[in-house]
């Protein structure tokens, strides 16, 4: 029972990593691109901040994954709201990182041409 909870607890803390890994990039790399930080500053600095972009984006994505893992297996044995939680959150940053690494939503269409 002790190991459940533990299970939990762990896959809730990177769920919500997963999460801030995420809003992180977006806020921070993601956004570069929309304020055309890659006109003014040139290619070098774009290439770096795409690097930046999908190792963020990938981190988000193995993180939620984990703790998609970590909560499913105990919300088998019981239901808690701790697993729930970790659930939902998990979803949100697999979501997030892959729409980052894969960049369904880059509306400057710099990576489509690269």
């Amino acid at each position: 029972m002790k190991l459940m909870q533990n299970l939990s607890l762990i896959g809730f803390i990177l769920s919500l990593i997963s999460v801030a890994t995420g809003l992180y990039n977006q806020f921070v790399y993601v956004n570069a691109f929309h304020l055309n930080e890659c006109n003014t500053f040139g290619a070098p600095i774009c290439d770096v901040t795409h690097g930046k972009q999908v190792a963020l984006g990938v981190v988000a994505m193995v993180f939620a994954t984990a703790a998609l893992i970590l909560c499913f297996i105990p919300e088998s044995k019981r239901k808690s709201v701790l697993n729930f939680f970790g659930i939902l959150f998990g979803l949100f940053g697999l979501l997030i990182g892959l729409a980052q690494a894969t960049h369904i939503f880059d509306v400057t269409g710099y990576f489509l041409h690269s």
